[in-house]
């Protein structure tokens, strides 16, 4: 753009129309006019979201904005689901290598912020006097993008954590107003001070895995419990916004716990503590031999599911109840091609140890045993656990012609 990158923050600022902006410009040293347009930014309660950058720890003077304490700077994170487009499962730093991974680190030119002076570096490994980045990160491995007139593919980056954090902060800002109350503003004294109080762990996920080490950053920076300098306090779950628009306000949580019976037949995973209105899923998994009989509460059967879907609204005690498996199971099976040898095993029985047999016709040799097209054995014998039907088929290959 051929107009200056401060005339730009200007009509932002003076529009005042947007309450929550991102960038992913950077580069340079401090500039003292666009200083002054980000603390008029902040004062009129607009939350400017900068991405820290794709380089790993900074060494040396951080490129501005980087530094900036008048605006929000967002690190990287790689995130897991259960499933496709399912809950957050798990999140660590994001770091391709090679040097390329969230930024973050200590700036050489301004001092730290009041908000960030309470907050332990003890094991991160930052400064007591200077500022310190990341404040927050999102995702920024394997983003779905949409673009140039719809053209759609993967990007990464913490040029998307940092819009993916601007929507975010419009989704709060349409939360407050539906409720009558005011925007957030400026996030990052809420931010600190939420994360430094007991609705943390309910309104952060706290990445602790990962570093953005690089061979010349001498051992810095790496994932540690609570504020770092890779993801900063982490990325936000929804208790993050009636804790930002609501300061103060009461953080329900709820317990729900699993347990198994007869004991021994199995197990149950998925009970913990969660905040109120969260999606819930407890999976009861049989031991061999068994089957699973249904989710009870009190008595009282609630499920027959193995995996338990369902909202947060009170403490449960979930038990996941097993029974004797006395279900009979056939075992087709078959050869391919069917010239190329003779199977057996197959039948009707009950749960138990079973295996199958495949001996290959002159001419031909044994290759695997496949269900569904999938290899389950390269032995001509195999022998398994039966607690479903099976359909085998022993595959053979024609051997070759010796030449003379």
């Amino acid at each position: 753009n051929s107009s200056p990158w401060e005339d730009i923050l200007s009509r932002m600022a003076n529009d005042n129309a947007a309450k929550q902006l991102s960038c992913s410009w950077g580069g340079g040293p401090p500039s003292s006019v666009a200083e002054q347009i980000f603390q008029q930014m902040a004062a009129q309660g607009q939350t400017f979201f900068n991405a820290s950058g794709d380089d790993d720890a900074f060494v040396g003077s951080v490129p501005f904005p980087s530094d900036s304490p008048n605006i929000v700077q967002v690190g990287g994170t790689s995130l897991l689901t259960v499933g496709a487009g399912g809950a957050w499962s798990a999140e660590f730093v994001w770091n391709w290598g090679a040097g390329t991974g969230s930024s973050g680190g200590i700036s050489t030119f301004y001092s730290i912020p009041s908000w960030q002076r309470s907050v332990s570096m003890s094991t991160n490994r930052g400064s007591l006097t200077f500022r310190n980045v990341p404040d927050v990160a999102l995702t920024a491995d394997n983003i779905f993008t949409i673009s140039d007139n719809g053209r759609g593919g993967n990007s990464g980056g913490t040029s998307a954590s940092a819009p993916l954090w601007a929507g975010f902060t419009a989704l709060m800002n349409q939360y407050a107003a539906n409720n009558g109350l005011p925007a957030v503003g400026f996030i990052n004294p809420a931010l600190y001070s939420v994360g430094q109080s007991s609705s943390a762990p309910f309104a952060f996920h706290d990445i602790t895995s990962g570093n953005n080490i690089t061979n010349r950053s001498s051992g810095r920076f790496s994932a540690v419990a609570g504020f770092d300098l890779c993801t900063g306090w982490g990325t936000p779950t929804a208790a993050l916004i009636p804790a930002l628009v609501s300061p103060g306000s009461q953080v329900t949580t709820y317990t729900i716990t699993t347990s198994v019976s007869p004991p021994n037949t199995g197990f149950a995973t998925g009970g913990s503590t969660y905040l109120a209105g969260s999606d819930v899923t407890i999976t009861a998994t049989p031991n061999f031999g068994y089957t699973f009989a249904g989710w009870t509460e009190n008595g009282t059967v609630v499920s027959t599911s193995a995996s338990y879907h369902f909202l947060a609204s009170a403490n449960r005690a979930l038990v996941a109840n097993f029974a004797k498996d006395t279900n009979v199971y056939t075992i087709t099976v078959s050869a391919s091609p069917a010239t190329g040898g003779n199977v057996s095993g197959g039948g009707t029985f009950g749960a138990g140890s079973r295996f199958v047999f495949a001996a290959a016709k002159r001419k031909f040799s044994f290759v695997s045993w496949t269900e569904n097209g999938v290899v389950v054995s390269t032995s001509s014998t195999y022998s398994f656990n039966l607690n479903r039907d099976r359909h085998l088929v022993a595959n053979f290959a024609a051997k070759r012609a010796r030449r003379r």
